[in-house]
């Protein structure tokens, strides 16, 4: 069976999912090894996604991300 790829991204010691829609948008620029802007649900808005250096940054706030298989 296929293992499903999934981005979380960390808030405190918990590790929380993003939405399906911001998970296909993270792994495009993963592949690319490419940061940019995605649209996020979870936050509900846009937020900055560095692949290269496994971030996100959501206004002044920045949160370490990371890719995991399910």
């Amino acid at each position: 069976m296929a293992r499903k790829v999934q981005w979380v991204y960390a808030i405190g010691s918990s590790w929380a999912r993003y939405d399906t829609a911001a998970e296909k948008q993270i792994e495009n620029l993963w592949h690319r090894d490419a940061a940019g802007w995605i649209k996020s649900q979870v936050f509900g808005d846009y937020v900055y996604i560095d692949t290269s250096h496994l971030s996100m940054t959501y206004g002044t706030y920045t949160y370490t991300i990371a890719r995991r298989y399910s």
